[in-house]
């Protein structure tokens, strides 16, 4: 398994969330968006540590989808604020 390219505690602390109750699903949805972002950006994805608009694309996924949660009118994709800041790695490629 791949670290978490957000650490927890920073995404509890942009969600405002205090309570442990939700470590589980928070750090499930960290992984899942990083992986949205990887396949999002493709080859070009940094490796290693991720530069903080990086970051901060995974945590507005994470966010969007832990607010979302339990909704039935979920997109598929990025949100609009993470797309932006991935489109800037995304090489276009003819």
């Amino acid at each position: 398994m791949t670290p978490s390219p957000v650490p927890l505690t920073d995404a509890k602390e942009y969600l405002r969330v205090g309570a442990d109750d939700d470590d589980l699903l928070i750090q499930r949805l960290l992984d899942a968006a990083g992986q949205e972002l990887a396949h999002y950006i493709g080859p070009d994805m940094p490796t290693g540590d991720l530069p903080d608009d990086l970051q901060l694309a995974v945590l507005e996924q994470a966010a969007w989808h832990y607010d979302n949660r339990g909704s039935v009118d979920v997109k598929p994709g990025l949100v609009p604020a993470a797309a932006r800041i991935a489109a800037r790695y995304k090489r276009v490629r003819l």
